[in-house]
């Protein structure tokens, strides 16, 4: 098991965020803030990854885990 964990991370031009950077993140983080400052944001971009396949899977799991169901048959969330 690897003991390495993500100690730096840049977002550029992703929902709310022109630019985030955070630096010394720990091995544990607690996400706070008021409502609508974009917690939910940060989240949802350390799902990206630069592999198509692996961005893609965690983009359904986060829909999924939002409450959206995908359609086979129409090729679309709903």
């Amino acid at each position: 098991m690897s003991k390495e964990h993500l100690t730096y991370f840049k977002v550029e031009n992703f929902k709310r965020f022109d630019s985030l950077e955070l630096t010394d993140i720990g091995q544990f983080n607690l996400v706070v803030g008021d409502n609508n400052v974009g917690k939910t944001s940060v989240l949802e971009a350390l799902l990206f990854d630069t592999d198509r396949k692996k961005c893609i899977s965690n983009l359904h799991k986060i829909l999924f885990l939002k409450g959206f169901e995908y359609s086979a048959k129409d090729g679309v969330w709903i």
